[in-house]
C-alpha cells in the first residue's frame, strides 16, 4: 500500500501454503523496492499456527528485517489476536519470537467479538 500500512490476515490452506504466501512476498519487494525509507506499519492477524505458516511468516520477517532496522524506528508491527482462540499461548509465543528476532516491540491488540 502506498498508505505506508500492509496488511497480513493469514489463513493459510494447509495443502499450498507457498502458493498461497507467494503474492504476499512479491508485494513486499514491490513495496520495499518504491518506498525503502517510508515507515511502514504492519498489521497481522493469523488463524492458523503450524509449520508451513511460521515458516512463511518467518520468511516475511526476514525480509521486514532486511529492509528496515530500529535505529530508523520505521516500523510499526500490531499482532492482531482472538483473546477466545484456543491456540491463544502457541500463537503469542510465536509472536514474542518474531519480535526477539527483529528485535522489535510488537503491539498485541486483542480482537474484539
Amino acid at each position: 500500500s502506498d498508505k505506508g500500512e500492509f496488511n497480513m490476515i493469514f489463513k493459510c490452506p494447509l495443502s499450498y501454503p507457498t502458493q498461497y504466501f507467494k503474492p504476499l512476498h512479491e508485494l513486499l519487494e514491490k513495496y520495499f523496492t518504491n518506498n525503502p525509507e517510508k515507515k511502514l506499519t504492519v498489521n497481522i492477524y493469523v488463524d492458523l499456527i503450524n509449520t508451513c505458516t511460521s515458516g512463511e511468516i518467518y520468511k516475511i520477517f526476514k525480509k521486514l528485517k532486511l529492509y528496515y532496522n530500529r535505529e530508523k524506528n520505521n516500523i510499526i508491527i500490531n499482532w492482531y489476536y482472538n483473546k477466545d482462540d484456543e491456540d491463544i499461548d502457541d500463537i503469542k509465543e510465536l509472536a514474542d519470537t518474531y519480535s526477539y528476532f527483529l528485535d522489535k516491540k510488537f503491539n498485541f491488540i486483542p480482537l474484539e467479538e
